[in-house]
């Protein structure tokens, strides 16, 4: 459904009436514990509790309120793509452990692939030619993050997917391969 349909809606979760932090509000905290007489008492125009847990309509707990039908396909209108860095920026601990996991996971890629690429030691070339790649598989999964529901699109994942991609191919052409590998070597030689 659009926006200019009569009956699309936009359906706002966790939203309070004094505009605190709804996951730490008294509505949210009576709607876990299945008390939903606090949130009664501010007169909410509607109150879905999703009681039903199956169907296609959730009921509304006010009785002058409309009920939900849920739609077979699920589309969040204008979905940012590839949102800037700064507008996901944020400062605690999932936003770091997320940064972190992005340039860990992509560190064998530069790797491997710049091992793949070279057939002896990297040059300059192949490092670069594996960091592009690196970029432009980071970018492939962002704009097609805008076709799922539940994933953000962002260009925080391409920076930090092509920074990991990079130190991987550094690792490579630092030679750190061989050297484990000569480690290794040496020592079931003995």
């Amino acid at each position: 459904m659009s926006p200019a349909s009569s009956s699309w809606a936009a359906l706002l979760l966790c939203t309070t009436p004094g505009g605190e932090s709804c996951w730490e509000s008294d509505h949210y905290l009576a709607w876990l514990n299945g008390r939903p007489e606090v949130i009664n008492r501010d007169q909410p125009a509607a109150l879905y509790t999703f009681e039903e847990r199956a169907g296609d309509v959730v009921h509304n707990q006010i009785a002058s309120g409309p009920d939900l039908t849920i739609p077979e396909s699920f589309h969040i209108p204008y979905k940012p793509l590839l949102k800037a860095p700064w507008k996901e920026f944020y400062l605690n601990q999932s936003y770091l452990q997320d940064v972190l996991v992005n340039i860990a996971g992509f560190i064998p890629f530069g790797f491997f692939f710049c091992m793949y690429f070279s057939s002896g030691p990297a040059s300059r070339r192949t490092v670069a030619a594996t960091i592009i790649l690196g970029a432009v598989f980071s970018l492939t999964i962002e704009v097609l993050q805008v076709y799922i529901p539940m994933r953000d699109s962002g260009t925080t994942d391409i920076l930090t997917n092509t920074l990991g991609t990079t130190i991987g191919a550094m690792l490579y052409r630092g030679g750190t391969l061989h050297a484990l590998l000569d480690r290794l070597a040496f020592r079931t030689t003995l």
